[in-house]
């Protein structure tokens, strides 16, 4: 989760793991995504696919 975070405009304000499910509280910092270029958006989700192309 906090590698998604670095990757993302978001931050973990909380997160709970329970035995079959998560809850997690996020806080998007909107300007900052506004901010990026669509080369750096476009890089930044590569990151989060595998050579698959899947998630």
């Amino acid at each position: 989760m906090h590698d998604l975070a670095s990757v993302f405009a978001i931050d973990i304000a909380a997160y709970a793991v329970i035995s079959n499910h998560y809850y997690a509280v996020l806080y998007i910092d909107k300007e900052k995504a506004l901010n990026r270029s669509d080369t750096e958006v476009t890089l930044r989700r590569q990151k989060t696919v595998s050579d698959s192309g899947h998630p």
